[in-house]
């Protein structure tokens, strides 16, 4: 499906799941958010203009380099995110009118925020009766509010919305149990990678994820202690945005300090060349909605570890092995036992290249534009 050259303009208003961001940019100038700003690129064809609204510290209006992406970036305050009620009101309705102004005849909005904020701009989408979709990424534990009250924001957003997608059946499960209808899955996709080794440097083990707590890098660390006492040359990489310290400083009461590599929050590009390289991928988060970085990682061709927890067993199939959340023996024991079995390792491989294909990256952007019109 390709879009229709002659049809009336179209108009894709976005809204962040969390509408602040320091608008580090790459080809559309946009937020960090994997999930987000690959869906955008695959819409690109589909649509004259993309706007995203977001929060930003500064006041200026960005474009991308052909114009056909807009920023808009609210300026609420300069040293940090609003802490008193009066500022976080003003915040807001200052973010309601940015929304207001783009909601014309000829646009949908797709909103990645359930939370209050999505909700009003949803409110605000239905009143002028502009199509909006709610784009679900993940579970309501996952957000820094209390579980109770992120579900009725939840039930609350798909009430007002004309669509609403899930990444995954296991989310969407979840969703339809909150009173949600008219849902959606549309799985994230992934291209193949070329160049794959299908054998990573010996011992190595890469992960690659936020530095937050539901990520969980301080479990990781902590197997990985484990793993070293019997492999002395088994090596972690740790890649992802966050602060360091805690964890070397948790890493060196270990005494594993010197066989941790901390790279910090590094380009996509590098994440994927890591990938290539190592001889194992383990990702210790739960509650994962879905879970780009698997099929990334299938697509490098590295056997995956993850979590029995969220979408982690659906996504990855056979293609992983997933073991019990809170199971430091089992954790440490897959990891030894695939970093000295090479056929168990290849069988994972093989399973991963074939997974990725009910993923394909060439049918996303058509699925995405045929909910959103």
């Amino acid at each position: 499906m390709k879009p229709n050259k002659n049809a009336a303009l179209k108009k894709l208003l976005v809204i962040p799941p969390i509408p602040v961001y320091d608008m580090i940019g790459d080809k559309l100038n946009i937020f960090p958010a994997p999930v987000i700003r690959e869906r955008l690129l695959v819409l690109e064809p589909f649509f004259d203009k993309i706007t995203v609204v977001s929060g930003s510290f500064s006041e200026n209006t960005g474009y991308s380099a052909d114009g056909k992406f807009l920023i808009e970036k609210i300026s609420y305050k300069k040293s940090g995110f609003p802490k008193t009620l009066f500022l976080k009101t003003f915040f807001v309705l200052k973010y309601l009118k940015t929304v207001s102004r783009h909601l014309e005849c000829g646009t949908v909005m797709l909103n990645f925020n359930p939370l209050l904020l999505g909700l009003l701009t949803n409110l605000l989408a239905k009143v002028r009766k502009i199509r909006n979709a709610s784009f679900f990424i993940g579970f309501p534990a996952q957000w820094c509010v209390s579980t109770r009250k992120s579900e009725l924001l939840y039930h609350l957003n798909m009430k007002v919305s004309s669509v609403n997608i899930a990444v995954s059946p296991v989310l969407e499960k979840k969703l339809r149990e909150l009173g949600g209808r008219k849902i959606i899955v549309i799985p994230n996709r992934v291209r193949r990678q070329e160049n794959i080794s299908l054998e990573g440097v010996p011992d190595t083990i890469f992960s690659a994820a936020r530095l937050s707590p539901e990520k969980r890098p301080e479990y990781l660390i902590k197997c990985f202690a484990k793993v070293a006492g019997k492999k002395p040359a088994a090596r972690l990489f740790l890649a992802g945005d966050g602060e360091t310290k805690p964890l070397e400083d948790y890493a060196e009461k270990l005494g594993v300090r010197d066989k941790i590599n901390f790279l910090g929050k590094i380009p996509k590009e590098k994440v994927l060349d890591y990938m290539k390289k190592s001889t194992l991928f383990v990702l210790t988060s739960v509650g994962e909605g879905f879970g780009m970085v698997y099929l990334e990682a299938m697509a490098c061709g590295i056997p995956i570890i993850g979590m029995d927890s969220g979408s982690t067993p659906w996504v990855l199939g056979d293609a992983g092995v997933v073991v019990r959340v809170d199971d430091e023996k089992q954790l440490a024991s897959e990891i030894i036992r695939l970093l000295e079995d090479e056929k168990a390792r290849r069988k994972l491989v093989e399973a991963g290249l074939k997974r990725i294909k009910d993923f394909p990256y060439e049918t996303w952007g058509k699925d995405m534009y045929k909910e959103l019109i």
